[in-house]
């Protein structure tokens, strides 16, 4: 079974929670409608700002696991390798809206994870 390790944030290098889930597309409006966990509900915790599929449930509880045992610092690179400015994410499309820093860029960022705005055919670049 399909796994996700994910972090939500109440802002930009804001508290940072980690979780994991078999369907993000299910877990992220729990923790928007105060349903996912005390901890987001209490903090504001909700805007999904990096995840990481795994094709096995258990290595995504690993990762979970792993990650709750870094620094923060690292979390925060591990967040602005993907997303530099910490923007929400929308967990049906995989899709983080963040603005494309590739020089070679046609559509798709060389970075895993990121696509380019034009994408979400808003026009925005």
């Amino acid at each position: 079974m399909t796994g996700y390790a994910y972090m939500t944030a109440s802002q930009k290098r804001g508290t940072i929670y980690i979780g994991v889930t078999n369907d993000l597309g299910r877990r992220m409006p729990e923790h928007k409608s105060g349903d996912g966990s005390r901890f987001t509900s209490r903090y504001g915790v909700q805007r999904l700002v990096w995840y990481e599929e795994h094709f096995d449930i258990r290595d995504a509880i690993q990762r979970e696991k792993s990650l709750k045992r870094w620094p923060r610092q690292w979390k925060i690179e591990l967040i602005e390798k993907t997303n530099p400015e910490w923007f929400g994410d929308s967990p049906l499309t995989g899709i983080f809206d963040v603005r494309c820093r590739s020089a070679i860029c046609q559509n798709h960022c060389a970075e895993e994870l990121v696509i380019c705005r034009g994408d979400l055919g808003d026009g925005a670049r």
